[in-house]
């Protein structure tokens, strides 16, 4: 008799087993590597995982799968009643600079030029790679598919809003973007930026190539481009403010006393509108102007380093 009711029990939880494996079936794989179930809530930092109110499981409301790889996460479908979610479940922020259950660490200062990327600390422990650097995308999908952490889900499947600096960059003065400390320094991606007056198309480019997002809560600009509500755009097709142009037009001189980076005389034959957006945004200090707005000109000024005659564009020339 014992025999036959261990019997009918095993058979019970094995047909129990096959219906739930039914029900969290996904046509495109699942993820494993998510740090909760369906419904569940991440709790205390990632550490726990809260059951949605009105669970009947057979665990616990509140669990742990931190340390669990996929064969026991799909052990617990079958025990527990739950799912996890579907690979095609939503779009990854591949921009995050960490997986879920993981923190960027801070850059010590003597280390800034030599990081790349930012290192990713584990929040607890694991059976996985306790500290881990991700330079690429394609590197953060395979550490997704190992199960050891996900990449956070994006609000929407592209960004509708934009923010006036990246997530997680603070602002300074009145557009002035700085990094966070774990940022990494890379290629034309300086931790000190102005994105003043940058279309969706610059914002987007920077975005993939800084692995940074734009994405906001509240929507701050018009048309991808930080300029006032109903205001004019930006004109570029004259010197940047205060500037002075050439008698021949060819080059722009810089204000005297001008501080930043961008002290020098300066062409944008051949830049396009996006260009010489960006060229202001790197020098700091240097604005363009708006459409209609008058423009401040300063008067040329003999530049240090040298005297003599000037040819037209205000160079010095010799004799």
């Amino acid at each position: 008799m014992a025999a036959a009711v261990r019997a009918e029990k095993a058979r019970r939880q094995s047909a129990q087993a096959r219906a739930q494996s039914d029900a969290c079936y996904c046509s495109a794989g699942t993820d494993y590597s998510a740090p909760c179930p369906v419904g569940w809530t991440v709790h205390k930092d990632g550490a726990e995982c809260l059951a949605p109110a009105g669970y009947k499981g057979y665990c616990d409301i509140n669990q742990t799968f931190l340390l669990g790889d996929a064969g026991d996460k799909i052990e617990a479908e079958a025990t527990c009643g739950i799912c996890w979610p579907c690979l095609d479940a939503c779009d990854r922020d591949w921009t995050a600079p960490c997986p879920q259950g993981y923190t960027p660490q801070d850059i010590p200062f003597d280390k800034f030029s030599a990081m790349q990327f930012p290192e990713c600390a584990a929040d607890s422990d694991t059976k996985c790679q306790y500290m881990e650097t991700f330079a690429s995308t394609e590197q953060k999908k395979s550490f997704q598919d190992t199960g050891c952490g996900a990449w956070p889900c994006l609000g929407a499947p592209t960004c509708q809003k934009y923010g006036e600096c990246p997530k997680a960059w603070m602002t300074i003065g009145k557009d002035t973007c700085v990094a966070p400390k774990w940022y990494a320094k890379k290629a034309n991606c300086p931790p000190l930026m102005i994105f003043r007056h940058w279309t969706d198309a610059m914002r987007q480019q920077f975005a993939d190539e800084c692995s940074v997002s734009f994405c906001a809560e509240e929507e701050v600009v018009e048309s991808g481009v930080l300029i006032p509500a109903g205001g004019p755009a930006v004109d570029t097709s004259r010197c940047p403010l205060r500037w002075s142009p050439s008698s021949s037009n060819s080059l722009c001189h810089p204000p005297e006393g001008l501080a930043g980076l961008c002290t020098s005389p300066k062409s944008f034959g051949g830049m396009t509108h996006e260009q010489k957006i960006r060229w202001a945004s790197d020098c700091i200090t240097v604005r363009w102007p708006l459409v209609g707005e008058t423009a401040e000109v300063a008067s040329l000024a003999v530049l240090e380093g040298g005297a003599g005659p000037i040819n037209d564009d205000g160079i010095i020339v010799s004799l």
